[in-house]
């Protein structure tokens, strides 16, 4: 009788289990890979959705306050940086880089050749760091956590009013406030709860009195 010998197969069906079981374990990484991946993008949205929302919040906040109740002008000259008529600076939120010395609207303008080059409040950072320069609202997110808003507000001259006393060269206060409204540009940044995302929103309004 024979001895009984072991077919050569065998061998061979180790080594493709053994490579299955390898793809499998791939496979599963990889899987828990793209769930930590897609874990982390549902997060930084939310985180940024939350931002957006108290950016905005923020900003119609603002807009509405400062339409009912307008900054006087001599807001905007309140400090030795300012001479009351060449003005480069910004105080608790209230911001003005020009020219306007107090009578003739006509010749308020924002830029002047001698300032140094003019730096957007939604692409310069460094406008948000200097404690003072910006002011602060707080919102209140859906859980309760509260943020704190930085905006400012900045003069941009005057414009025409709507549906006011047409003065072609206002000689008086009263003149002024009846032809004419003040051009506010309100930058608003919020920073999500966790620190991730930072928002920034921007409006222009009209003042409807001075």
């Amino acid at each position: 009788m024979k001895p009984y010998r072991a077919h050569k197969n065998s061998g061979a069906a180790l080594v493709v289990s053994l490579i299955i079981l390898l793809v499998l374990t791939l496979l599963g990484v990889a899987g828990i890979g793209g769930a930590t991946l897609e874990m982390k993008l549902t997060a930084a949205t939310k985180e940024r959705a939350l931002a957006f929302e108290a950016a905005e919040a923020i900003l119609r906040s603002v807009e509405q306050r400062y339409v009912a109740t307008p900054p006087t002008l001599s807001q905007f000259f309140a400090n030795a940086s300012c001479s009351g008529k060449d003005c480069d600076k910004c105080s608790q939120g209230i911001c003005f880089k020009g020219k306007f010395d107090g009578s003739d609207p006509e010749a308020c303008a924002v830029l002047d050749s001698t300032f140094s080059a003019y730096s957007d409040f939604l692409s310069d950072p460094t406008h948000w760091k200097t404690v003072g320069n910006y002011a602060t609202e707080e919102h209140t997110y859906y859980d309760t956590t509260k943020e704190d808003v930085k905006y400012f507000v900045e003069f941009l001259c005057f414009a025409p009013k709507a549906g006011g006393v047409e003065v072609a060269t206002p000689t008086n206060t009263l003149e002024l406030n009846n032809n004419l409204a003040m051009v506010l540009r309100i930058t608003a940044q919020a920073t999500g709860p966790s620190g991730r995302s930072v928002v920034n929103l921007q409006s222009v309004i009209k003042a409807p009195k001075l």
